[in-house]
């Protein structure tokens, strides 16, 4: 969204297991506050969890010490969550690419 004006909620949470629930309950309470259905609060909560879940469990190092930016925007019945993180950029270039297995099906 393009300006604050539409700013719902603008958090800051460390990038931790703690944070990461606290993140969850701020977002959910945010969501049902807005009137949101059901199922939209699920499905965003569940996109958010996934998302920092990921920063936690694939780049642990990257996130010591680190704090994650939660934004929610709301305007014209449309919601947009926002996640940033300062953390290093995936690189695909670093890393190998899968081998498939020689044997399929048996053969």
């Amino acid at each position: 969204m393009e300006s604050d004006s539409d700013t719902a909620a603008d958090w800051r949470f460390p990038a931790s297991p703690q944070g990461l629930a606290k993140a969850l309950d701020a977002l959910g309470e945010r969501l049902w506050a807005l009137g949101l259905r059901p199922d939209v609060v699920r499905r965003l909560s569940i996109a958010v969890d996934e998302l920092m879940g990921n920063l936690l469990r694939h780049d642990p190092p990257a996130t010591s010490g680190v704090t994650v930016r939660l934004q929610v925007f709301h305007r014209a019945g449309t919601v947009e969550v926002a996640l940033h993180q300062p953390g290093r950029p995936f690189d695909p270039t670093r890393v190998g690419s899968p081998e498939a297995p020689q044997e399929i099906g048996g053969v």
